[in-house]
């Protein structure tokens, strides 16, 4: 079976280790096994000179199933030196070329090349450890990049896209060990660093941005099959034990952008973040993560044809999610939340609706938290395999399970929190036409929604008629439980009988 990549290798820069005898060659093996393990193909000519290896002509070749295509890394020349101390010191250039190129792929219909320029100031990294089990340290007091990325889509203009990066220290530490699995454990320091670029989309637009990004501390270990895995079909890399497992914190990010048809600024958008993390595991017991970051701010202005100044602030976004990926015969816990807190708008924003400051501008909330049980018929990282299952007799992915611990929304003088937990009969697919029986109940409350309709129909944004159509809507599906104050509760019996408020709707 053919063997390509399942993850972006260019993420994670070699870094290093312990102590014990190790050469030069010890070193080359243990990075060519690493790249094969991520599909990967390192070529290059060796040669030695006493304690000294010199690598040249240097290629990492990725090749896409179905003769779709290859991607080809130049990587730069190095010196490997072998110390008397039983470490080898691996040396660049102070400034160095890397190239990346799309090769034999007629479908994009056009060419594809990034080149880029890099220079290092203070760079060293040093590579200790045993054979099949080496750590590589490397680190930098500062670097810069230049990033030229031309595209001819074979639509007559071409793409040209232009990055420039300078960043302050970093650090890495990476630890390869070979087996039945190449073991990687990474960590990783890095400075802030800052960026600029413009490109040239044709047909006289261009985009022009800026940015920095904060000091930010990472992680990550990754368990990855011996010479590679199938990406058509990730269910036998999964099997034999692919695991990758990442987390990263931050101070802050921000990201600023113009774009200009014929030289003429026609829009400007923003996104600022403050402190966050993120955390990320997949395996064979499925995908999860969580995410949060706080002080995020995003911006959008248009000139020209509208004048628009739109802006939404978050003090806080959080997010966790848990999902299977792996068929098994019985069902299987899954999870997702999200909390946006403290959410407002700026003054432009609510004027393009409500200049008359008529609705409340008082900061939103939303919190969604679910959780429930998926039955799955079908390894979903078997792609090839997904069409199949899709178009066969049975659907191979079902619900068993669903329930909302929490629902709470705070929005423009009105407050609503739910909860409720359904179960599903899938082999019942009569009793709601077509969609698995549900069994359960769910109960929300609502506070302010009257007062918000009234405000609508004083300020002339909402007709009577149609608020009169709401009115009636709520007073079929809710019951007054106070001043402005609303309730619903839905119930299905395991016969099917649904009922609203206790009233028999079906």
């Amino acid at each position: 079976m053919m063997r390509y990549p399942t993850l972006t290798p260019i993420l994670l820069a070699l870094a290093a280790p312990a102590m014990a005898d190790i050469t030069a060659d010890d070193v080359w093996a243990n990075t060519t096994a690493y790249y094969a393990a991520t599909g990967g193909t390192l070529t290059a000519d060796l040669t030695r000179d006493g304690s000294s290896v010199f690598v040249e002509n240097t290629s990492l070749t990725y090749t896409f199933p179905y003769d779709f295509g290859r991607i080809v890394v130049g990587l730069p020349p190095m010196t490997m030196v072998e110390e008397t101390d039983g470490t080898v010191t691996q040396k660049l250039p102070k400034t160095f070329k890397l190239g990346v190129s799309l090769q034999d792929m007629p479908d994009i219909g056009g060419d594809f090349a990034l080149h880029s320029t890099i220079t290092q100031e203070g760079f060293t990294a040093t590579a200790s450890g045993t054979p099949g089990d080496i750590t590589y340290q490397r680190g930098a007091n500062a670097f810069a990049a230049a990033v030229d990325v031309d595209m001819d889509g074979g639509f007559g203009d071409a793409f040209f896209l232009t990055f420039n990066f300078t960043g302050d220290a970093y650090s890495q530490k990476t630890r390869i060990t070979e087996g039945e699995l190449i073991m990687v454990t990474l960590e990783s320091t890095t400075d802030a660093m800052r960026y600029t670029y413009q490109s040239d989309e044709g047909y006289g637009y261009r985009t022009e941005g800026r940015g920095v990004y904060e000091a930010s501390v990472g992680r990550a270990t990754m368990a990855l099959p011996a010479g590679g895995s199938d990406i058509t079909n990730l269910a036998p890399a999964f099997a034999a034990g692919l695991l990758i497992d990442a987390a990263s914190t931050t101070a802050g990010s921000l990201d600023e952008t113009s774009t200009y048809a014929d030289n003429q600024l026609i829009s400007s958008d923003s996104t600022k973040t403050g402190p966050g993390q993120t955390t990320m595991r997949l395996s064979a017991d499925g995908i999860s993560g969580f995410g949060d970051v706080q002080d995020v701010e995003v911006g959008f202005q248009m000139q020209d044809i509208f004048d628009l100044d739109v802006n939404v602030a978050m003090e806080q976004i959080t997010a966790r999610y848990g999902f299977p990926l792996m068929a098994a015969e019985g069902p299987q816990p899954m999870s997702f939340a999200m909390t946006l807190d403290d959410v407002t708008l700026n003054d432009g924003t609510w004027d393009l609706f409500d200049a008359d400051r008529a609705i409340p501008r008082d900061p939103m909330r939303l919190e969604l938290d679910l959780a429930g049980d998926l039955l799955l018929g079908v390894d979903l990282v078997n792609f090839i395999g997904l069409e199949d299952a899709f178009n066969g007799p049975d659907m191979p992915i079902g619900i068993e399970k669903l329930t909302l611990n929490a629902l709470n929304l705070i929005m423009a003088g009105v407050t609503a929190d739910g909860s409720g937990a359904f179960r599903f009969d899938n082999t019942d697919l009569e009793t709601f036409d077509g969609f698995p029986r549900p069994e359960g109940s769910a109960e929300i409350n609502v506070t302010g929604a009257n007062a918000l309709l009234d405000t609508l129909v004083d300020a002339g944004l909402v007709p009577q008629s149609e608020v009169g159509m709401g009115r009636m809507m709520l007073g079929m599906f809710t019951r007054p439980t106070g001043d402005d104050a609303l309730s619903s509760k839905l119930e299905i019996n395991p016969d099917g009988e649904v009922r609203v408020n206790g009233e028999r709707v079906r």
